[in-house]
């Protein structure tokens, strides 16, 4: 874990958008609900963007819950041209909703100026004790309650866009803030071969050593992970740390032969590890100053600099376009 990199990171400045154009299944439920206050940049009017929900067991999991999920289709999309899109799947964090992450990582936002898909996923308020009220969650592991089937509702959601979109099968990625970062890594684990690419942040392999699961199959997941300085767990890798051992971890299982070594490009001090042909396979950056939160930079980072490089081959091989 020593040594120096050359790598780069491009901030790309936000650009102001028309709303945002969404449609819904046969199941939905007609209208839209508003996203308020979309943020743009500094000194910019605030654009008003809509999503329009996704409910039905088209949208649902295995136990017959409702359950929804938010699509952002971008303007330039048209249906019928011959061209297959991009996708990207946004997880939110625990307590938090779809919603929400549309608001605080604006990954709509970057689909509209790079022309990929985005949608997000929205867990369910289990009443299973993690809180005194409902909160909604993703059910693993990593958080001390009685776990349930998460993955049928990614495949249906997946599923459900697939058949509705001209979307890429080489190239859908997944990103995931905290429980939702935990939710990537469980992605990760057990459907590697859906995705090109993962992006969690504010998460690591658990908590304690009793959470750590490992991946399941033998095969590459270039994998970018992002840390607050101030996070809510310790981002920085010392010996025998849980940071430590989700480099060295995501190292093995990717088969990392080389190590750039730690770049610091203004706030952000990253590791990049490379494979025998020296594709990029693991990176972890430590962002100085920020709490446990997840930010549009993120989001702009992890499409320019990370996911827009790689694609899922259908033979499960993994190809990197630097």
């Amino acid at each position: 874990l020593n040594g120096v990199s050359g790598i780069g990171m491009v901030m790309q400045p936000h650009q102001h958008l028309a709303p945002i154009v969404c449609v819904d299944d046969a199941h939905a439920v007609a209208g839209n609900h508003a996203m308020a206050d979309a943020k743009t940049t500094a000194g910019k009017n605030k654009t008003a963007v809509s999503f329009r929900q996704r409910h039905g067991k088209a949208g649902g999991d295995r136990y017959g819950l409702p359950r929804f999920y938010d699509v952002y289709v971008p303007s330039c999309y048209r249906p019928g041209d011959g061209k297959r899109y991009p996708l990207v799947l946004a997880i939110h964090g625990m307590s938090c909703n779809a919603e929400y992450f549309e608001k605080t990582s604006e990954w709509h936002r970057v689909a509209e100026e790079r022309g990929f898909f985005v949608a997000y996923a929205s867990a369910y308020p289990h009443n299973d004790g993690l809180a005194r009220f409902p909160v909604p969650h993703w059910a693993l592991k990593t958080v001390d309650v009685e776990l349930k089937d998460e993955l049928t509702y990614f495949r249906r959601l997946l599923a459900g866009v697939q058949a509705d979109y001209a979307i890429d099968p080489k190239r859908i990625y997944v990103a995931g803030h905290s429980n939702g970062g935990q939710m990537t890594q469980a992605l990760l684990r057990q459907m590697p071969e859906t995705f090109a690419a993962f992006g969690p942040t504010g998460a690591l392999l658990g908590w304690r050593e009793d959470q750590v699961e490992l991946p399941e199959k033998e095969i590459v997941c270039p994998v970018w992970f992002m840390m607050g300085e101030y996070d809510v767990a310790d981002p920085e890798p010392r010996e025998g740390s849980m940071a430590r051992k989700t480099i060295e971890t995501y190292a093995r299982c990717n088969h990392a032969a080389s190590s750039g070594g730690w770049y610091d490009n203004g706030v952000y001090h990253t590791l990049s590890l490379y494979d025998g042909s020296h594709m990029p396979v693991v990176r972890y950056t430590v962002i100085r100053g920020c709490p446990h939160t997840y930010t549009p930079e993120m989001a702009e980072l992890t499409w320019n600099e990370w996911f827009s490089h790689f694609t899922r081959e259908p033979d499960g091989s993994v190809h990197y376009h630097g």
